[in-house]
């Protein structure tokens, strides 16, 4: 009915052990083992097996046999073959990866749903040659924040949606001789947003 490698878990909780007049003190006792060793496992691969119990208790290999016959009989507990745990660890394995899949899923949903920052060109006018190249979630909120002490009306001249780090430190880069301070630039008589949509329709093109 056993073999050693199958593994013992629990099917009944114990509430009719004190009042079950057919089985036997020894029946009992292994009961209490193997619930204790259950309650210990954390899966099914954890449990304990036939060949474990029969290493720890006292009684003759066959007396312990038929206590496990009785539990098994009186449905305390049950046993799950290695055929049927290695079926087991694959289904659990399978749904584990389903579970992490499903969170991928999940980030990249939620990923996708976020702000994007986009980079952007603020200055005073379109032909300005002075300006500010950076990126934002919201480029207009950016403008309200820098109009404040600013006696220049700042406007928005232009955004594009690749709002990258990347780009913005290469365009800053690029540019690196017409900085003032910080991500401002002075282009002088030169108008400045064209050459910086050329620079970012390079960028696009050398991928």
């Amino acid at each position: 009915m056993f073999t050693k490698g199958d593994r013992l878990t629990v099917a009944k909780a114990p509430y009719g052990l004190a009042t079950d007049r057919g089985l036997t003190l020894n029946a009992l006792g292994l009961y209490l083992l193997i619930s204790w060793h259950w309650d210990k496992s954390s899966t099914l691969a954890d449990a304990l097996t036939v060949s474990d119990l029969l290493s720890m208790t006292s009684t003759s290999r066959s007396a312990t046999l038929e206590a496990l016959g009785e539990l098994a009989d009186a449905g305390y507990i049950a046993c799950v073959t290695p055929e049927r745990l290695s079926e087991e660890i694959t289904r659990q394995e399978e749904r584990e990866q389903q579970r992490r899949d499903r969170s991928a899923e999940q980030e990249r949903e939620r990923m996708r749903n976020l702000p994007r920052s986009k980079l952007y060109v603020i200055g005073g006018q379109q032909d300005s040659g002075v300006i500010k190249i950076g990126v934002s979630i919201d480029p207009e909120r950016r403008r309200d924040q820098l109009q404040i002490g600013s006696s220049l009306k700042l406007q928005v001249l232009w955004t594009h949606d690749n709002g990258s780090k990347r780009l913005e430190q290469w365009l800053h880069q690029r540019f690196a001789k017409y900085r003032t301070h910080n991500e401002w630039f002075d282009f002088g008589r030169r108008k400045a947003l064209p050459l910086v949509q050329d620079a970012v329709s390079r960028w696009r093109e050398a991928g």
